[in-house]
């Protein structure tokens, strides 16, 4: 027996085919996926905060609802595990820069992540803008495993084997490894594909202090420094 009652036989016949499962944090791994959704009338759903319009329980309707056609498989997320903080140990992490609160709209919030063309972690570091926006290019630059989105129009950028295009000149990663040759940490001829996590992690400090300071980054120079404003 589930969570509300359910049965396993009832889980899958609502589920089996369709089910999104996700990584709720590295805690209670153990207990009960928590089910989330944007289902105001649900029977047994509670707001997770109020005016966010989403919900989280109604295991049981959820269930009973697509089972009865009313609702689809993909209209609910389990999520396994759950991210947990101590007294001041989230305002601690924010201001140590492990974690970074962002707004977030609600169709954001509870779109559903499966066979995006990029993750939804990407999409919404770049809808922020800014710095967090440089640090998933950068991080994009060292999967091999996603589709290829077609690069700015009117950008020089950098293109890895798979045909990755990525808001990052040329210049500047030139000028980042020549950089960190020139300190000996890398060989003279060393390219972006040789280089230990250790040394790609210099090199995206490198971009990000470059994207600070350079007007190149933006569709608009003049967007940089309201951008760098809101970081001060």
């Amino acid at each position: 027996m589930g969570p509300d009652g359910v049965t396993m036989q009832q889980f899958v016949e609502a589920f089996g085919k369709e089910c999104a499962v996700y990584v709720g944090g590295d805690r209670n791994q153990d207990q009960p996926a928590t089910l989330i959704h944007g289902i105001a009338d649900l029977d047994g759903a509670t707001e997770i905060s109020p005016g966010t319009n989403i919900y989280r329980g109604g295991f049981q309707a959820a269930v009973d609802g697509v089972l009865s056609g009313k609702y689809t498989p993909l209209e609910f997320r389990f999520f396994v595990g759950s991210c947990e903080f101590h007294e001041s140990q989230l305002d601690i992490d924010i201001r140590l820069g492990k974690v970074q609160p962002v707004a977030c709209a609600r169709s954001v919030a509870l779109k559903q992540c499966i066979s995006l063309p990029k993750p939804l972690w990407h999409e919404v570091l770049e809808l922020c803008g800014g710095q967090l926006a440089h640090i998933s290019s950068f991080e994009l630059m060292k999967r091999d495993d996603l589709p290829h989105p077609k690069g700015r129009e009117g950008v020089d950028v950098t293109r890895r084997a798979d045909g990755y295009e990525l808001q990052i000149t040329k210049e500047m990663m030139t000028k980042a490894l020549k950089r960190l040759a020139d300190n000996g940490e890398l060989a003279p001829d060393a390219t972006f594909e040789d280089l230990t996590e250790a040394e790609k992690t210099r090199v995206a400090q490198i971009l990000l202090a470059e994207a600070n300071s350079d007007d190149q980054w933006d569709d608009d120079a003049g967007e940089k420094d309201e951008e760098d404003s809101a970081w001060e």
